[in-house]
């Protein structure tokens, strides 16, 4: 995939874009990762599956140089399993559905970069209402944000703003 967003990020304007893998823990923890941070500014999150990307990059140096990086300004952005994982939880499995059944969803602590929310992805497209709520159950401390394909939000601060083409439910169990 990272050849496709290079080429997608360059299309939009990019000055210069590089691929940082993370096959392993061993990778987010080299030099290389850092370095390419420090002077982006902007990272990318592929999608894939949320627990691998908890498992391979939170708490490595690539974790704390994103950190730092946003501090600076860097955007830190993903799609899919990249978005899910920007909060301080993360789903990492769960089955769909509009019914919500406890002890069906297990989630994991995320990167960290949008406390006390927890996002699913391809919300309305998968029917995830029910899994969203269940979260909420197991978590009730956190704002539940389900994003449809096509649309993202924009977080700044204590708001975010939607664009794209579909929508973004809010699930608030206070």
């Amino acid at each position: 995939a990272a050849a496709t967003y290079m080429d997608v990020f360059r299309n939009l304007g990019a000055e210069a874009t590089i691929a940082v893998h993370t096959r392993d823990r061993d990778e987010a923890d080299r030099l290389g990762p850092m370095e390419a941070i420090e002077w982006a500014t902007g990272a990318f999150l592929t999608g894939g599956d949320q627990g691998r990307i908890v498992a391979r990059v939170a708490d490595t140096c690539l974790h704390s140089s994103l950190r730092q990086g946003r501090k600076r300004g860097l955007v830190v952005a993903g799609t899919s399993a990249g978005a899910a994982v920007m909060p301080d939880l993360a789903i990492v499995e769960g089955d769909s559905g509009s019914s919500p059944r406890l002890n069906s969803i297990e989630i994991r602590s995320g990167l960290g970069f949008l406390p006390g929310i927890v996002i699913d992805q391809h919300f309305a497209q998968r029917g995830r209402l029910g899994r969203l709520i269940s979260i909420l159950l197991q978590a009730p401390a956190v704002v539940g944000l389900g994003i449809d394909e096509d649309t993202a939000i924009v977080a700044q601060g204590e708001e975010f703003a939607v664009i794209g083409s579909g929508a973004v439910t809010v699930v608030d169990e206070s």
